[in-house]
This record gives structure tokens, C-alpha cells and sequence, in this order.
């Protein structure tokens, strides 16, 4: 069996079905990655990954239907797996051209579709809303990583709902996180690869009000911090750090050290995805997440943690502050965080769902 998987990068490929492409290939399947020419890899990566690879050349949008249409005719595959995003979308108008018989698609984000008041952008949240609405009616299996996007089928009066799985994420390898013991000492932690401004700024906030009745919790930032001086300059975090509220690290490239010694982890974030919360939930830590929509598909507000409106740094503080008083609560939803992951987010049953929906 020939499979062809697209997707609009190799880092989109490699975080969201490396498991799954590899096990195809261990069980006989014939894997093809279809990647955009501009962001493909070097010749040594290729080397590296032991996988087939077939680059296209999307410098423009014409150029990208007609190479995706010459990619199905050469490559003739009996499957298509399409990471559906909007850069990926001319590879599903070029199925429809093609009228690939075995289409299915991973929907990790359904943007840009949010409400505008520009009418350039509403038409072009309409033409993306009609062409996914087409691409998802002619696909065998859609693969909602998560759930808001499936929720869009019924908004949408999209009648194909049989054909859907919710995934809820892109899952953790909980062989490489596994469930820490509580540290002796309390601290709190938040980390995101790209760091949130509106989420550091609230983080700060919180930070000052709960140290003003518990002074020795020590709050821990990490991850990569771009300058919003509208929002929180670099001079308000130096300040932050220089006084002790917080204690920042910049980038880390493993952070289960940290995450051993935090008792809680936070995520006030805006427009970042996951973060690092599904590590969180392996480690078995309460959470603490904005009202984000990826946030409301990984954890259950109430049961492993609480949901909070990012720019209301004072109920932040209040959830810290029950956790750090009601020391059984805090252990119990921890607990519940690892039940959690071991249920939706383990990458292992992930990777099954969807290699048995395939084959």
C-alpha cells in the first residue's frame, strides 16, 4: 500500500505523526511526505530520517495546484493523509481536482476564520470556510486534533460527524515524562516555548500577590521571551526577576528537571498552542490554563486543575492560593492530571487510533 502524507513543513510533520509514519513503514506500507519546496530539508536531514520525500514548488498559488496535481499523478498513492491547515489547502483542492478516491485529513487549527469586521477578510474567511467545508464532506476519516474545531462541523451544518474522530491533542510520549513525587517545597512553574506576553505579564501579577501571603513559594519562568512593550517590555521582567518575584531561564531543552521541582504549573496563554502542558499532565501536576480553546480540549476545568481568563491576574492568584493551602486538593488533582493523560493524551493510543482507522 502506497500512502502520501502532506503537510505544509517538516517540523509539523515530524511533531505530529513522526510515530505513526514510522510504524506504517515498520508494517510494510509505502510512505511518501509531500513537503513545500522552500521549507524542505537539507540532504543530510533527509539522509537522517530514513524517509521518502517528494518537494513542491508553492513559490505561487498556481504553481501550487498544478505541482500537487502532478505529485497525485505520479505518485498514484491508494492513500492521501492531508495535515489540513491554510497552507496546506491547495493540496486538498488539488484532490478534489483529482478526485482522490481515499482522502484523509488531520485538522490541528481551522484558521484564519475569526470574526472580522474587514471585508477583504470575510471573504476570504468564506472562500476558506467553503473549500474546508468541500475538502472535509469528500474525506474517509477527519482526525480533529481538537475538539473546537470538531465543534465547527455542527455550526457549520457539516453532516459527516460519523467520519470524525476527536484526538483532543497531538499527545505525549509518557516513556519520557513519567510521573514525578511531590517536591518537599512548593513552586510554581509556566513554560512555553514562545512565551506569552499577555500570559508572563498576568504570571507576574499573580507572582506578587501570593508571595504577599506566602513569601517563600517561588514562582519559575522558562521559555523564549519576544518584546511587547505595549503589553510588558524587557525591562518590566528584568525588574520582575531583579526583585525576586519570579526566576526566568531563558530556553531549555529539557524540562523534566523542572518540572520534578514545581507542585504546580501554570499556562496564561493567548494565541500559543500547547506549550508545554501535556508534559505537565504526565508528570502529574495540577494545572492552571487560560480560557484558550486548545487548553478547554486537553483538561476538564474543576477536575485537574482550573480554566482562567488570562488578563485577571487576581483569580489566578486565588486558584494558587487554594492549591497552596489545601495540600490534598492539590495532590488529588495532580493525580487526576496523570489519569488524564493516561486516558486522551498518551501518544502510544494516539498513534493507534489513527492507524486503525487507516488500515
Amino acid at each position: 500500500m502506497k500512502i502520501m502524507i502532506i503537510a505544509d513543513s517538516w517540523p509539523s510533520l515530524n511533531i505530529e505523526l513522526r510515530d505513526l509514519i514510522y510504524r506504517l513503514n515498520r508494517d510494510g506500507k509505502e510512505v511518501i511526505c509531500v513537503l513545500p519546496y522552500k521549507k524542505s530539508l537539507t540532504a543530510d536531514q533527509i539522509k537522517e530520517t530514513g524517509l521518502n520525500f517528494y518537494f513542491i514548488n508553492n513559490s505561487n498559488k498556481i504553481k501550487s495546484y498544478l505541482n500537487y496535481i502532478m505529485a497525485y499523478k505520479v505518485i498514484k498513492p491508494d492513500k492521501v493523509i492531508l495535515l489540513l491547515n491554510k497552507h496546506t489547502i491547495t493540496a486538498g483542492i488539488a484532490a478534489l481536482i483529482c478526485r482522490v478516491e481515499h482522502m484523509s485529513v488531520i485538522i490541528s487549527s481551522l484558521n484564519p476564520l475569526k470574526p472580522t469586521k474587514h471585508i477583504i477578510q470575510k471573504i476570504r474567511n468564506l472562500y476558506y470556510k467553503f473549500i474546508y467545508k468541500k475538502i472535509l464532506c469528500q474525506s474517509d476519516i477527519m482526525f480533529f486534533i481538537y475538539k473546537d474545531d470538531y465543534n465547527l462541523l455542527a455550526k457549520w451544518k457539516v453532516a459527516c460527524k460519523k467520519r470524525a474522530v476527536v484526538l483532543r491533542s497531538r499527545g505525549v510520549d509518557m516513556n519520557y515524562i513519567k510521573k514525578l513525587p511531590y517536591p518537599k517545597t512548593d513552586l510554581v512553574f509556566m513554560s512555553m516555548p514562545l512565551l506569552c506576553n499577555y500570559g508572563v505579564k498576568c504570571y507576574i501579577e499573580a507572582a506578587k500577590l501570593v508571595r504577599k501571603i506566602h513569601p517563600k513559594v517561588k514562582f519559575l519562568l522558562a521559555g523564549k521571551f519576544v518584546e511587547n512593550k505595549k503589553i510588558l517590555s524587557e525591562q518590566e521582567l528584568d525588574e520582575a526577576c531583579e526583585s525576586g518575584i519570579i526566576y526566568y531561564i531563558e530556553e531549555t531543552n529539557d524540562i523534566r528537571p523542572y518540572l520534578e521541582v514545581c507542585s504546580i504549573f501554570v499556562q496564561p496563554n493567548i494565541n500559543q498552542k500547547e506549550g508545554h502542558i501535556l508534559e505537565a499532565h504526565a508528570a502529574g501536576r495540577p494545572i492552571l490554563a487560560s480560557n484558550h480553546p486548545v487548553n478547554r480540549s486537553i483538561m476538564i476545568d474543576g477536575y485537574n486543575g482550573f480554566i482562567l481568563p488570562v488578563k485577571e491576574a487576581e483569580k489566578w492568584a486565588a486558584k494558587i492560593l487554594l492549591l497552596l493551602d489545601k495540600q490534598k486538593l492539590k495532590t488529588n488533582m495532580g493525580n487526576y492530571s496523570y489519569e488524564l493523560c493516561r486516558k486522551w493524551h498518551d501518544r502510544n493510543n494516539i498513534v493507534n487510533i489513527i492507524y486503525d482507522k487507516l488500515t
